[in-house]
């Protein structure tokens, strides 16, 4: 029963949000990522190690209002027998440059996912580059994608920032590896600032009027061929 258990764990795709600095998005776009797979069925363990806490509260506040985000990896301790147990894990790194290192050791490299979020801008640019670069990612490059966040194509800064992030990931062959950015949307009535609140509803339903979940749909796409699953 123990060996199964641990299997299980070893087994589980695991997506890591991950940046060397705060402010970026890292928090959000996991936990978006998190509803999307549960509107399409799937289960999630969610695993909170930033200080801060945000996705936890997330986690929390939408169970206080009836609706569970978070799945456990296994039965042992559940006192449910009937207990959904989780298909994908997501973990929201602290941004602190090292950060991740525990989880690259600990999981199995072909079902690892590395999630480096960032704006397209300078400060951002800069710290992700020299995460990219860090030696403790050489033998996991080609499991790391990058996800530019409160992207605007109208922005020639953004743009220029972009195409550095192009460049920097064609010198290690892995020009694919460039998610589909988010569009900006802060400050308008269609924004993410509610999103982190919790909600009862998820973001992503079908009957979702959300003009935001529907600009999200690339992204959340090229996530879901990552894990593996469609739709």
């Amino acid at each position: 029963m123990i060996e199964v258990e641990k299997k299980e764990i070893k087994k589980i795709k695991t997506f890591l949000f991950m940046t060397s600095k705060g402010g970026c998005g890292k928090t959000l776009c996991s936990c978006l990522f998190a509803d999307k797979l549960l509107s399409i069925g799937k289960f999630v363990n969610i695993v909170d190690v930033d200080a801060n806490q945000v996705a936890q509260k997330w986690v929390n506040k939408c169970k206080d209002l009836g609706r569970v985000v978070s799945y456990p990896l296994t039965l042992k301790n559940s006192l449910n027998p009937n207990q959904n147990i989780a298909d994908i894990r997501i973990v929201d790194t602290p941004g602190i440059l090292g950060s991740y290192l525990p989880y690259l050791k600990k999981n199995d490299k072909d079902n690892l996912f590395i999630i480096i979020v960032g704006r397209s801008a300078e400060s951002d640019f800069e710290v992700n580059e020299e995460l990219y670069k860090d030696s403790d990612l050489d033998g996991f490059r080609d499991r790391v994608y990058f996800l530019v966040n409160s992207y605007s194509d109208s922005s020639e800064t953004q743009k220029e920032y972009f195409e550095k992030l192009k460049k920097l990931v064609s010198d290690y062959d892995n020009v694919s590896h460039i998610l589909s950015p988010i569009k900006y949307r802060w400050g308008d009535s269609y924004g993410y600032s509610d999103f982190l609140k919790g909600s009862d509803k998820n973001y992503f339903s079908k009957d979702s009027k959300n003009i935001v979940a529907k600009d999200l749909k690339e992204t959340m796409k090229e996530l879901l061929e990552l894990a593996g699953v469609e739709s």
